[in-house]
Order: structure tokens, then C-alpha cells, then sequence
């Protein structure tokens, strides 16, 4: 067997089948979640292009597969990083228990982490922006049922378009450039469209008005995941070619132009959720924000590496995975609207969804003693060094995000008139309004304790983010 069948092939076939069963939604959820295991288990233990015996029985997992004359290759660099996606799958599907997204979500996400692992493995690199697509498009039954949401889907599918396409045109002079680096003309325009189409894939400002406009239409936690996963990918898509070409690592401009872009979304993203008047829309400022501290972590790998990168994406994921989880559960409540008018007062009724909401904004906000706060400091350092514009507008955007946390406390706590919930309700609301607080209490204080343990001892995750540059041959060193 070869790796890309284990990691790949096998969960793209699982999903595809699990799919034909979404009427039993538990079902799939188990299956997925038994399956996601096994994953970051094999991932952890299973080494890729050595011999391994068990009991009488000898195998290797070989690092490539051929299919239709193209080679998909995972290699034993790839491991840590292959333990790290599927850990935080595990996570993500936990968390859809507690959220109740659409029936298809648990196959739509084997079948979507599966794509984006291709699209990192698959040679040649051009085709990994065709995958980029077809996991967007996969999401869209999830996003807009009965064209709920429908507004922003469209628009993040031509965006996404737009940058696939950039993408795509810019492939053959990027081989041209780097066969020929002395035409700067040549490697200009490669830049420029390269550039571009980054921009579109991952949201990046100006391109960022369907982030808000998605998280506030379609389904929240589906949405959330594939804004989680995706630009992740794209931005390891993007160091993959960066680490490919001598003359891209060697720009100094590109390493400006992150530096600024990076700071732009930071400040945008945090500001506009301090602004924002509705919670579903603060979790799209949140992510925008959370791209702009990722393409800093980039611009500074000179001086701090490419574990920093990688450091910031699982508090990253444990945040935003409470955040989603606990909106999207209490926007299935009796008569509650996600405005900052429309939850008024609700402070005791739900008090551990947004306790859990407000743990995940103060964590991405950098607040000391959670899991964003070691690893934004240390980036935060390193900025202020060089670049301390840049560490201000860092600083700034993040009391930015911190402020719509503190504007949701205001408002829970006021006092709001609401109506009873047994005159004029149905019969369905009143069930749901009944229904015990257990899975929240559970989901709720495992993910509080894992926030608390990230942030008071990020030494013990450090080893894996250390590990994790290895899939660079350049970059990683």
C-alpha cells in the first residue's frame, strides 16, 4: 500500500460512500470520527518508505502513487503534518455533535480534507488549484441549503474561480522564470498574477467581502471549517512554490508586500469585529484577521522559521472550532438572533454557549493564560524588532477583536425584555428550549481545558510545530 492510498484515497472513498447514508447522521459522525482517528494514529506511528513488521505479517507504505500519469507523494516529512490535520478533523467532527450542522458535513469533510491533502501532494503543482475549487464547490450544498446563504456562496465561488484561474495561467511562466531567472520582465508578471491569485484563494483585502457576508447567511459551522481548512492549504500551497523557485525566496519584495498585507488584514479584520453588530458576521472578521497573522508569520521566517507559521494554527483551530460549534448551536435555539440587540439579556439562559464564544474571541484575541496568547506574543516580538508599525497595527486590530467580546458581555447582561417561550412557541421550539445542557457542559469544558493547557505549557506543542518545516527542503532549514 502507498501513503497517498492511506491518506488520500481512503478517505475520499469513505466520505463518497458515508454520503449514501446521511439519513442516519450519528452514523456517519461515529464513522467519520473512528475513521479521523485512525488517521492521526496511523500518521503518528506508521512510518512512510520503511519496512514494518506486525506479528507475521511485513508491509511498507511506499510515498507515491501514479493516477492517470500524474504522482501523488507523501513522504515521512509529511508525517507530523498528516497527524496534525487529521487531529484537528477528529476535533472539528467532536464538535459538529455539539453543533448539529447539515447531515452531509462529516462525509463532506473526509471528502474535502482528502482533496486538499492531494492538492499538496499531487505533481505536477497546477492541479492543486483545481482541487482548491472542487473543495469549495463541495461545500456548497452545506453552505446554502435551499439557497439559504446563496449571496455570498456565489461570490466565493468566482472569487475562487478567479484566483484558480490566475493560478492556472501563471503556471507555465512560472516554469519559464524559473528556467529562465535573468528576464525580469518575465518573472514580474509571474509575480504580479501569482500574487493575485493568492489574494482571491485566501480572502486577502480587498477581495474579503464574502467572508462576513457567508458566516452571516449560510450554515455557520460548515462555513467555519472550510474557512479554516482552505486558506490553511492555500497558504501551504503558496510555501510549497515559494521553497520551489530560487527567485520567489530570494525577493525581498515578497517578503514586503506579505509584511504589509498582513498587517492590513490584522487591522481590518480586528477593527471591523469590534465594530460589527452581529455575531455571526464578528466570526468572518475573526478569520480575516486570523489570514493576516498568517502571512506575517511568513514575512518574518527569516528571523523566527517556519514553526511560528505552523504554531498559530492550532490555537487557531481549537478557537474557531468552539466559536463555530457555539454559535451555530445557539442560533438553533428558540427564537434567539445572533445581533448584539437580539441576544440581550441572555446571559443566564445560555451562559455556557457564550462563555465558550467569548473563551474563543479572547484566545484569538491574544489574552494572556489561553492558547493564542504565547505564540501571537512571539510573533509580536519578533515584529516590533524590525517592523514596530507593524506591531502596532497587530496590537491594534486584536484590541479590535477583543472589543467584540467585550461588546457581547455588555449586551448579555443588560437588561432585555423576551418573550415567554410557552405562549405562541411550537411545540418543536419548547422541546429544544427543554433540552438538557449536558453535551454542552462536556464539549464546553474539554475545550476550555485544552485552551488552558496550550497556553500555560506551549512548550510541550512546540516539538511537533519544530518538526513540521521539514516538508520544505529549502524553507525548512
Amino acid at each position: 500500500m502507498s501513503a497517498p492510498v492511506l491518506w488520500i484515497l481512503i478517505p475520499a472513498g469513505v466520505g463518497l460512500v458515508l454520503a449514501l447514508f446521511s439519513g442516519s447522521p450519528r452514523f456517519t459522525f461515529t464513522f467519520a470520527l473512528v475513521l479521523a482517528f485512525l488517521l492521526a494514529w496511523a500518521a503518528l506511528l506508521l512510518p512512510i518508505d520503511q519496512p514494518l513488521a506486525v506479528g507475521g505479517f511485513a508491509f511498507k507504505l511506499t510515498p507515491t502513487f501514479f493516477f492517470l500519469g500524474r504522482s501523488l507523494d507523501l513522504t515521512v516529512s509529511d508525517q507530523p503534518l498528516l497527524l496534525g490535520v487529521w487531529g484537528l478533523v477528529f476535533l472539528w467532527l467532536a464538535g459538529g455533535l455539539f453543533a448539529q450542522p447539515p447531515r452531509l458535513f462529516a462525509p463532506a469533510v473526509l471528502v474535502a480534507v482528502a482533496l486538499l491533502t492531494a492538492a499538496l501532494a499531487v505533481t505536477p503543482f497546477l492541479y492543486a488549484a483545481l482541487l482548491f475549487e472542487l473543495t469549495a464547490m463541495l461545500f456548497v450544498p452545506l453552505l446554502a441549503p435551499q439557497g439559504r446563504g446563496s449571496r455570498g456562496v456565489l461570490r466565493m465561488l468566482a472569487f475562487m474561480t478567479i484566483g484558480m484561474t490566475f493560478i492556472l495561467f501563471v503556471g507555465w511562466m512560472l516554469e519559464g522564470a524559473a528556467a529562465s531567472p535573468g528576464i525580469p520582465v518575465l518573472t514580474l508578471r509571474a509575480g504580479v498574477l501569482l500574487g493575485l491569485g493568492f489574494a482571491f484563494l485566501m480572502a486577502v483585502f480587498p477581495f474579503h467581502s464574502w467572508v462576513p457576508m457567508l458566516m452571516e447567511g449560510a450554515d455557520l459551522y460548515s462555513a467555519a471549517f472550510l474557512l479554516f481548512m482552505l486558506p490553511g492549504a492555500v497558504a501551504l500551497f503558496g510555501l510549497e512554490l515559494v521553497d520551489r523557485f530560487v527567485w520567489l525566496r530570494q525577493s525581498p519584495t515578497l517578503f514586503t508586500l506579505l509584511l504589509a498585507g498582513g498587517a492590513i488584514m490584522v487591522l481590518v479584520g480586528g477593527l471591523l469585529a469590534g465594530l460589527e453588530r452581529r455575531l455571526d458576521r464578528q466570526l468572518g472578521f475573526a478569520i480575516l484577521l486570523e489570514t493576516g497573522m498568517s502571512m506575517l508569520a511568513v514575512a518574518v521566517l527569516q528571523s523566527t522559521g517556519l514553526a511560528l507559521f505552523f504554531a498559530l494554527l492550532l490555537p487557531r483551530g481549537i478557537s474557531l472550532l468552539v466559536w463555530a460549534a457555539s454559535l451555530a448551536n445557539l442560533s438553533q435555539q428558540p427564537r434567539v438572533d445572533l445581533s448584539l440587540a437580539g441576544v440581550k439579556g441572555l446571559a443566564g439562559r445560555y451562559a455556557l454557549r457564550f462563555a465558550a464564544i467569548l473563551m474563543a474571541i479572547f484566545s484569538l484575541a491574544g489574552l494572556p493564560l489561553l492558547s493564542g496568547f504565547p505564540f501571537r506574543m512571539l510573533l509580536i516580538q519578533n515584529l516590533a524588532v524590525d517592523s514596530p508599525w507593524v506591531a502596532g497595527a497587530v496590537l491594534l486590530g486584536n484590541f479590535g477583536l477583543m472589543a467584540s467580546g467585550l461588546r457581547i458581555i455588555a449586551s448579555i447582561v443588560s437588561e432585555a425584555p423576551r418573550p415567554d417561550l410557552s405562549v405562541a412557541v411550537t411545540g418543536d421550539e419548547l422541546e429544544r428550549a427543554r433540552t438538557p445542557d449536558f453535551p454542552a457542559w462536556l464539549f464546553i469544558s474539554v475545550a476550555g481545558a485544552g485552551s488552558l493547557v496550550v497556553g500555560l505549557f506551549p512548550q510541550w506543542f512546540w516539538p511537533l510545530f519544530d518538526r513540521l518545516p521539514a516538508i520544505f527542503t529549502q524553507l525548512g532549514h
